[in-house]
């Protein structure tokens, strides 16, 4: 499944986001506040197995607010479901990263603050610094 990121919002020629959006069909499409694009598919969530999977939107004026408010009762939904075992976010952004793009303050506190908060929430992907690297959190550290 896709995530939008800042390469997608950049026109080349006849391509821009509007084209990406085109090509997927997102199950459970948000809008967010101040969004420039239009049609909604900002950000998405779904259920796949035992996992619930939740992307971010890019950060633009208002939408990683409108997002924490969303995602944190689609994650105290999974919270509570049985049959969901893990909460996976996936966000083109990242939060903790020593690559050569920083992590963002800000969506590192929302995500530590959901982590903190959903003890089914274990997994953020992210790619907007274009290298691998993993972190674990110091709690699971001996896991």
């Amino acid at each position: 499944m896709p995530v939008w990121g800042a390469s997608e919002l950049v026109t080349f020629g006849s391509a821009s986001f509007k084209n990406y959006k085109g090509r997927f069909a997102v199950p459970n499409s948000q809008t967010s506040p101040n969004s420039p694009l239009a049609g909604g598919e900002d950000w998405y969530w779904f259920d796949y197995g035992n996992v619930r999977f939740i992307t971010l939107p890019e950060p633009w004026t208002g939408a990683w607010i409108d997002w924490m408010t969303k995602a944190g009762m689609l994650m105290l939904q999974a919270q509570s479901d049985p049959n969901i075992n893990f909460i996976v976010t996936f966000v083109h952004r990242a939060a903790y990263s020593s690559g050569h793009k920083a992590g963002s303050t800000e969506l590192k506190g929302m995500l530590d603050t959901l982590g903190d908060t959903y003890s089914k929430y274990q997994l953020n992907i992210n790619a907007h610094s274009n290298n691998y690297e993993r972190s674990c959190a110091a709690s699971l550290s001996t896991v």
